[in-house]
């Protein structure tokens, strides 16, 4: 029985050693505050398998056909309503701005040129290993893996795309995951908000082709200052940093501060 106890206490000891290990490599991977605060919160509340049960009207229903058909009808009127909301006289060009800032100045011509197997492979590379895949089942944890026999017909698509204009259509296929922001059960529709999750091919091209049109737009000024979204060595924390900043220098001066906030938790993944 000593014995016994002896390995059983070995094993606990080295189940929860290799736990604590584990645990510690996913936070590491992780890269950025936000993957790693996502990380954070996938390790204190894990997924459950549970089916989504999904309550309407005072009727609840768990069934996975019918749950799917309600939220997709749900997300297309959201987004119908938000397109018919807008008032005619505010719809403009969405180049109509930029255009007049840029005046008589002339940033040149802007021309996406094909990409390189050797950059190609370096956006393979940087792809974090996520376990999330879209249409086709391709995670960006197996697309990683075998980056080094995909990168050639990968290269050859993207240049295909680039030089005939025509972006392919599986890529533009998301599947849609709905998440609950309330918490608890059964969900309600309007505690929810639906994920997107492109093909993971797609964002290799995206972190292939992205850098020279960010050289274009640095250069000519064509981003404010004031974003950070979608822009390298910058991110969510530091537009926070710079808004404490730049309120702090409003207050020391003596004047006041008057902030107005949007939701837009119904446009933000579509």
């Amino acid at each position: 029985m000593k014995k016994y106890k002896a390995l059983r206490n070995e094993c606990n000891r080295l189940i929860r050693q290799e736990a604590t290990t584990a645990t510690a490599e996913r936070i590491v991977k992780s890269g950025n505050p936000s993957s790693v605060w996502q990380e954070v919160r996938n390790i204190l509340n894990p997924k459950s398998s549970k089916k989504i049960s999904l309550k309407i009207d005072g009727v609840e229903t768990s069934e996975d056909e019918r749950v799917a058909d309600l939220f997709n009808k749900y997300f297309i009127a959201k987004i119908e309503k938000l397109r018919n909301d807008i008032d005619p006289k505010y719809i403009e060009s969405p180049t109509k701005r930029l255009k007049k800032s840029l005046n008589e100045r002339r940033p040149g011509t802007l021309q996406l040129r094909t990409v390189k197997e050797a950059e190609v492979i370096k956006a393979l590379h940087d792809l974090k290993p996520k376990k999330s895949s879209g249409m086709d089942g391709v995670s960006q944890e197996l697309l990683k893996s075998i980056s080094s026999v995909v990168f050639v017909p990968l290269t050859l698509i993207i240049n295909t795309s680039i030089n005939t204009g025509v972006f392919p259509s599986p890529w533009k296929k998301s599947k849609i995951t709905p998440i609950s922001k309330g918490g608890g059960t059964p969900w309600t529709q309007r505690t929810t908000v639906p994920l997107p999750v492109t093909p993971q091919h797609q964002k290799s091209s995206n972190r292939s082709s992205n850098g020279k049109c960010e050289i274009i737009s640095k250069k000519n000024h064509l981003f404010p200052n004031q974003q950070h979204g979608f822009r390298q060595l910058r991110s969510t924390t530091m537009a926070l940093t710079s808004l404490i900043a730049e309120w702090k220098k409003i207050y020391e001066a003596g004047l006041h501060t008057g902030v107005l906030f949007w939701d837009l938790t119904s446009t933000s993944r579509v």
